[in-house]
């Protein structure tokens, strides 16, 4: 495979020998990718960056490929919050997409995410809420690209619409069902509102977490979510 001038952010690095390195990209037209960049590390090649959308070139048969180009596309940084919440939606990539499998409209979705986590620089409160409503979208684009969105039009369990006077619970790989209101469970008006992508409510935005949370479990393995350490000084708002 012969690949020249590809669109790819870095989703992960680690050091390769004396001065390699080895890649995870997630590309347009080819999905996650592996790469070896040799003789990068301390030298004036130009290596790809995380955040930052690079024009990739690459030869070799896999699934380990060689790196022969990378130009910078973009150079505006992650800082911050927004670094912590681009850490965390890159190792839901790295955990939740093959090697290969092509997710074109993902791609675009994590590069819309991108350039509005890198313009994020409000206040400290509607930062917040900014970065929180980013990381709902970016989840639910998520589960839908793999197919583990539940439905939120109709029950699991009788097949009815849902009612936004009713309260429900998430059954993962299942949907949901009717239950009483608690902590736990959601309003139908919330599913709603979850389905239309309007996450502009606390009570909405907190109910998203808690559901895709609970959707993406099942499929993210064992080990827990590194980057979520890194967003514990959030309060716990943008994972």
């Amino acid at each position: 495979m012969k690949v020249q001038h590809q669109d790819a952010y870095v989703l992960h690095t680690r050091p390769y020998r004396e001065s390699s390195l080895l890649l995870e990209l997630f590309t347009r037209d080819y999905g996650r990718v592996s790469l070896v960049a040799k003789g990068v590390r301390g030298r004036k090649k130009t290596p790809p960056r995380q955040f930052v959308l690079c024009l990739v070139s690459w030869v070799g048969r896999g699934p380990l490929f060689t790196l022969t180009d990378c130009e910078l596309a973009t150079t505006q940084p992650l800082q911050g919050d927004a670094l912590a919440c681009g850490f965390y939606i890159n190792e839901l990539l790295l955990r939740m997409t093959e090697p290969l499998d092509v997710h074109d409209n993902l791609f675009a979705t994590y590069a819309t995410t991108i350039a509005s986590l890198a313009e994020s620089g409000e206040e400290k409160e509607k930062a917040e809420f900014s970065l929180s409503a980013m990381m709902r979208k970016f989840e639910y684009a998520l589960l839908q690209e793999c197919g583990y969105a539940p439905d939120f039009t109709s029950c699991a369990d009788t097949g009815e619409p849902i009612n936004p006077d009713d309260h429900y619970e998430l059954v993962p790989d299942k949907g949901f069902i009717v239950t009483q209101p608690s902590d736990s469970s959601t309003s139908g008006a919330e599913l709603t509102q979850i389905f239309l992508g309007n996450f502009q409510t606390g009570a909405v935005r907190v109910a998203a977490r808690r559901i895709f949370q609970l959707a993406l479990r099942p499929h993210l393995g064992d080990r827990p979510l590194a980057s979520r350490e890194l967003l514990r000084p959030m309060g716990g708002n943008a994972s």
